[in-house]
């Protein structure tokens, strides 16, 4: 973040974009963390997430910060579209940040603490999501930096499928729970919030997507039928 160049918009944008994806890929690192916390109920790699957290949050408000001081009277519309986006990805990341490190964290610790097992259906339903939502994080960040519409179509289009396989993970695991399986109901609530994280997660980060199909005239002002 060279501040002698924040005269100098286009310069001082390009820098924000690539700190905002060193920030990305540290919020990647942590989700991959936090599973693997899950996984194999191992407390040391609590420890690495929480110290990530605390670098994306010093990092996110450096970065909010400079972008704060890049002259705006300078900017054309183009620099100024690409101001907000840095901006609006990077806050979608640091709340990433927040929902691993004060949601998925505290629910890995205390399956650690509890020692519990997630039923075998349920750990690779889990695996799954994991895999599908880690996926959405690093395509999010190709159409950050590419601007790419069809990468874009994508990304909202995967977020269709994660919340067909959230659904249905969520099905599967409420009949496990009604035929008594014993890793279900103890860790029923622990399955159901992870699910629920992982949809708010996949969801801050498909959001770079609709400015960009919006700009190309890919997307519908509304969903509403008019009578």
């Amino acid at each position: 973040l060279d501040e002698r160049v924040l005269d100098t918009p286009t310069v001082a944008l390009t820098n924000a974009a690539r700190e905002v994806l060193r920030i990305a890929d540290m919020t990647d690192q942590m989700l991959q963390f936090v599973w693997s916390a899950f996984q194999k109920n191992d407390p040391v790699t609590i420890d690495k997430v929480k110290a990530l957290d605390e670098n994306v949050d010093t990092l996110y408000k450096a970065l909010k910060a400079y972008l704060v001081r890049i002259t705006g009277e300078t900017m054309n519309e183009v620099e100024g579209k690409r101001h907000f986006q840095i901006l609006n990805f990077a806050t979608n990341i640091e709340h990433i940040g927040d929902i691993i490190d004060r949601n998925l964290l505290a629910l890995a610790e205390k399956k650690i603490k509890g020692n519990l097992n997630f039923s075998e259906e349920g750990r690779k339903e889990l695996d799954d999501l994991f895999q599908m939502v880690l996926d959405s994080v690093r395509l999010a960040q190709t159409v950050f930096s590419s601007g790419d519409v069809r990468l874009a179509r994508q990304l909202v289009e995967d977020k269709t499928i994660i919340k067909k396989a959230e659904k249905q993970a969520s099905l599967n695991h409420l009949t496990r729970l009604q035929k008594g399986v014993p890793e279900t109901l103890a860790t029923s609530d622990l399955h159901m919030d992870i699910i629920r994280d992982l949809r708010r997660i996949n969801s801050l980060m498909t959001a770079i997507a609709y400015p960009i199909l919006d700009d190309a005239g890919e997307l519908h002002r509304s969903l509403l039928i008019t009578p």
